[in-house]
């Protein structure tokens, strides 16, 4: 579960509330190859995400939602139609400045890990602080207090090829949290885990929605994790095919108390 004694420190002060959507797609296309061998994975989709929102992106292998997924983290560019975050137009932004909002704005966690295997924990968290040019002493304090709302403080300095897979993929969770992101994308993210230690890190990212505000977007094709969402988002053959508001708000709310009890 998230701990309350700690936030990341960022020196900031808090934002007020935007109404504004903090992703916004329109008429996003993506076609793979040319002519003859054309492929097109995502049509024309129009979808808004707003602040504080939990979303589940569902659809079997091949329909099209991890490419949206990429598209909207801006990851990949669209064959045509527009991504905004927070109503800047990710088109007109290239090299350090697409960097920068991507890696200001997002924190991801993935099946996979895409851990460094061979080195420390504490080094994998910190690597997106490098990448923002975080100096060195803030770099490490943050990381840590990021370990630590995960519970893997004292595993910083532990090989990252040593631990097991939940542990992993809270670490990746520490690492995704560590820039203080106002959106995590967080696909598949239960995939590789047993389902005793995927109820723990789905307890984590709804926690960190919940008490921390944090916009939580799962691509999924289990249709349990996705109940578990405020809104299913449905893609088939590339297209957005239906959209429902879930009535298992307070199951997710049951699962997170739950968690709560087995940490006690």
């Amino acid at each position: 579960m998230v701990k309350n004694k700690r936030s990341i420190s960022d020196g900031s002060k808090t934002a007020k509330t935007d109404v504004k959507p903090v992703i916004e797609v329109k008429n996003l296309s993506k076609t793979y190859g040319k002519k003859s061998t054309a492929f097109k994975a995502l049509n024309d989709i129009n979808l808004s995400i707003y602040p504080g929102e939990t979303v589940a992106i569902i659809g079997k292998s091949g329909s099209g939602k991890s490419t949206l997924m990429h598209l909207m983290a801006l990851l990949d560019k669209p064959t045509s139609g527009s991504v905004r975050i927070l109503g800047t137009d990710a088109s007109k932004l290239k090299g350090k400045k697409l960097n920068h909002l991507r890696n200001e704005y997002f924190g991801f966690v993935f099946q996979q890990f895409f851990m460094n295997s061979n080195d420390s924990v504490l080094e994998n968290v910190i690597l997106p602080l490098k990448i923002s040019g975080v100096r060195g002493r803030t770099r490490k304090k943050r990381a840590l207090e990021a370990l630590d709302i995960v519970d893997l403080e004292n595993k910083a300095k532990n090989k990252a090829n040593n631990l097991s897979g939940g542990q992993k993929q809270r670490v990746c969770i520490a690492r995704a949290i560590v820039n203080n992101p106002k959106v995590i994308f967080a696909d598949e993210p239960t995939g590789n885990l047993d389902s005793g230690t995927g109820k723990k890190i789905i307890d984590l990212l709804f926690g960190l929605n919940k008490e921390k505000g944090v916009t939580l977007i799962i691509v999924t094709h289990d249709e349990d994790l996705a109940a578990l969402c405020g809104r299913q988002i449905r893609i088939s053959d590339g297209e957005l095919v239906k959209e429902t508001a879930s009535t298992a708000r307070t199951l997710r709310n049951a699962s997170i108390k739950e968690g709560d009890k087995e940490d006690k």
